[in-house]
């Protein structure tokens, strides 16, 4: 849902930093199609842990791209992002790498 969404990010944003990605510089867009012919697109910037959230159509290291219900399968544990990539559920757009780390961010 994209209340939970918005939730999810905003979360994000309070948290300011993640110890699992203090290893981690780079930046995240998530594009959410809604399935109604919009798209949530969200923002996240790493920098050694440090998390900087907006809702930013710039471009960025790692574009993970998926329905809104796969979107809520990956923040609620269901599913992660490299198998739901590997399934053809996710599409994933620059650096894999990002994608695995962004797991973290679900935990």
């Amino acid at each position: 849902m994209a209340e939970d969404t918005r939730a999810f990010f905003e979360s994000l944003s309070t948290r300011g930093y993640e110890p699992l990605l203090h290893r981690v510089s780079g930046s995240y867009r998530v594009d959410i199609d809604r399935g109604d012919g919009n798209w949530q697109i969200w923002r996240v910037a790493v920098d050694h842990g440090a998390l900087k959230v907006s809702e930013d159509t710039s471009n960025a290291d790692c574009i993970i791209k998926c329905s809104q219900e796969e979107f809520d399968r990956l923040v609620h544990g269901h599913e992660n992002v490299v198998a739901a990539f590997l399934q053809g559920q996710v599409e994933v757009e620059g650096n894999l790498g990002l994608a695995q780390s962004f797991q973290r961010l679900v935990h």
